[in-house]
């Protein structure tokens, strides 16, 4: 995703559609901001990866990625969670009643181990693994 994109998310935005969005895509993001789930356009996701693999950055296939989410803590597994469920480094701190700088912490070796620059990146593989 795109670093303006998730500056923006970061500010309490709870969707981001593409100029080019379709009206189901549009009823799709007015549900889930409904239900208190955030929203990102797949075009903007798929833009941004197709950029990154031009880039070289992802070097990982998908099946790749499923064993690297295996590596991953029971701590750092809850933290992708409640990432992709729209949660801010402090929220996520209160729910798993742990520092924000722990949680930063996390976030970064989380980053690390995928080889990710934004966490847009690392929620589409999360949810392209079926994990959230």
């Amino acid at each position: 995703m795109p670093k303006l994109v998730q500056d923006i998310m970061e500010f309490s935005v709870h969707a981001y559609l593409s100029k080019n969005a379709t009206l189901p895509e549009i009823l799709d993001a007015i549900e889930r901001v409904h239900n208190g789930e955030h929203f990102i356009s797949p075009p903007v996701y798929r833009k941004d990866v197709k950029s990154k693999i031009e880039d070289n950055n992802f070097d990982l296939t998908p099946d790749e990625n499923f064993a690297k989410f295996a590596e991953l803590t029971e701590r750092e597994l809850d933290v992708v969670i409640l990432l992709s469920k729209g949660y801010t480094n402090k929220e996520i701190a209160e729910k798993l009643f742990l520092s924000k700088y722990t949680i930063e912490t996390h976030r970064k070796n989380i980053m690390k181990k995928f080889k990710l620059k934004t966490v847009g990146q690392l929620i589409y593989y999360a949810t392209q693994q079926g994990l959230v």
